[in-house]
């Protein structure tokens, strides 16, 4: 499987606020049928601090980025450690999907 993924994808998932467990390609990119208008779609987790975690404030469970670069539509979508676990503790697809992405 080739993917033409943009050699700035890791560098704009690297972008988020909070550090990254992981990042993966997702969409059209991932399943092989990517045209040239396809947005690029990046999944990742995120480490939160643990005063984020356990404090009376916690930090983003969810963290989006959205926009444009070199022409290409970004979505970028990270969920802490807690809500990835958990979503994947209930046999959610998605987040099974981003863990054995080849990418």
């Amino acid at each position: 499987m080739t993917l033409d993924v943009p050699p700035w994808a890791a560098e704009v998932a690297r972008g988020l606020p909070r550090p990254l467990l992981f990042a993966a390609v997702s969409g059209a990119h991932l399943y092989g049928f990517a045209s040239v208008d396809s947005d690029l779609d990046l999944r990742a987790a995120h480490l939160l601090a643990p005063a984020e975690v356990v404090g009376l404030r916690t930090g983003p469970q969810t963290l989006q980025h959205t926009g444009v670069r070199d022409g290409v539509e970004l979505d970028v979508v990270s969920h802490d450690l807690l809500k990835f676990a958990t979503l994947l503790n209930s046999r959610n697809g998605y987040v099974l999907e981003q863990l054995l992405s080849p990418t």
